[in-house]
């Protein structure tokens, strides 16, 4: 059976050509109730989308270069505007979203509702007055005030990071797990016997303790029940990263001969030379910061989210999904360049607990 036209929809619809493709594509020019009308219609006659047509006009939007884009929107849910532009990791977010929407041919635009009092329905109803149906969620321990009571049934939604929120959407993250797996064998295979990590509290909640079961599961002594438990030992969380006299005594009392932290760097400059001499890998290393490590690729994980939302307008699809799909991308491990000291890690000038300071 041949596949309706939106000519047939429109004559069957009574309306003209342009209504019936704003209407598919829940556009702002065409009220809510003609949308329905028209979709009904369309399910009557047995129309789908045309995944190889959306392709082609995905392609189509990228080329208008020099034309009016269309917006994607980057919401920050508990960040203001100035510590997204001071935070390294914020950086590589928003790099990626960019990068990405830029290479669909839409443009981004942010927005800070925590900072500036604004209700998340408030916020809702800007972007669809404004005909802006893509939203990806950034990086937030806490979900935006009112999101169980908000109607998302206009907009393609996707979050950055595995924080569990009361709502359920696509997702792109780093895969913490994995993360330290690569950390793990890498540093087995240098020869280190006796690594240990510390880890941030909240970091540990966030990845469901990814790291502490990928630690446990690959560290070089799990072969036998006392090897257990000096990987136990060796492994610290860290409710507050201010509090270093804990830490201090942790590392000399158990004598690990590598060190993984959740930070850019397990402690401030300021403070190494109080601190036992060990040499550290960071899990959250990047070009900027340099030395060993895990990069989490964060800029690709911002980028998998932009693709996610574009699946969904791509199939006119809208709404809290039904089943949330998690999208996690694997990091990359750095090694120690020659000559690398004990304390050479992932710290490096111009980069102070995750800032951009120079």
């Amino acid at each position: 059976m041949p596949r309706p036209t939106l000519r047939q929809i429109a004559r069957k619809a009574g309306v003209s050509l342009s209504t019936v493709s704003y209407a598919l594509r829940q556009h702002a020019n065409v009220s809510p109730e003609m949308q329905k009308r028209v979709a009904a219609v369309a399910a009557k006659l047995g129309y789908a989308t045309d995944p190889r047509l959306m392709s082609l006009m995905a392609h189509v939007r990228a080329a208008r270069m020099d034309e009016k884009r269309e917006v994607l929107a980057l919401v920050w849910p508990e960040q203001s505007r100035e510590s997204t532009r001071e935070s390294l990791y914020f950086h590589w977010v928003y790099g990626g979203v960019a990068e990405r929407a830029e290479q669909l041919g839409f443009s981004v635009e942010e927005f800070w509702p925590h900072q500036e009092h604004m209700p998340l329905t408030r916020l809702l109803d800007v972007l669809f007055a404004r005909g802006i149906y893509g939203l990806v969620f950034a990086p937030a321990s806490h979900p935006p005030t009112g999101i169980e009571t908000a109607d998302f049934s206009r907009v393609a939604v996707a979050k950055i990071g595995l924080a569990e929120w009361p709502v359920r959407f696509h997702l792109s993250a780093h895969n913490h797990f994995m993360g330290m797996t690569l950390a793990m064998r890498a540093l087995a295979a240098a020869g280190f016997r006796r690594p240990a990590a510390l880890v941030r509290k909240h970091v540990h909640d966030l990845n469901l303790g990814a790291y502490e079961a990928a630690f446990l599961q690959n560290h070089p002594c799990r072969g036998t029940q006392k090897g257990r438990r000096l990987a136990e030992r060796l492994f610290l969380l860290m409710a507050d990263p201010r509090s270093l006299e804990g830490v201090k005594e942790w590392l000399l009392r158990e004598e690990p001969d590598v060190l993984l932290c959740s930070d850019i760097a397990p402690w401030p400059a300021s403070m190494e030379s109080r601190m036992p001499r060990v040499r550290w890998a960071s899990l959250l290393r990047s070009a900027e910061t340099g030395g060993a490590g895990v990069e989490q690729e964060y800029a690709q994980v911002a980028a998998n989210a932009v693709d996610l939302v574009m699946e969904q307008l791509n199939r006119n699809e809208r709404g809290i999904p039904s089943i949330p799909k998690t999208l996690l991308t694997n990091g990359r491990w750095h090694g120690w360049g020659k000559g690398a000291g004990e304390n050479s890690g992932a710290g490096c000038r111009g980069v102070e607990s995750g800032k951009i300071t120079a």
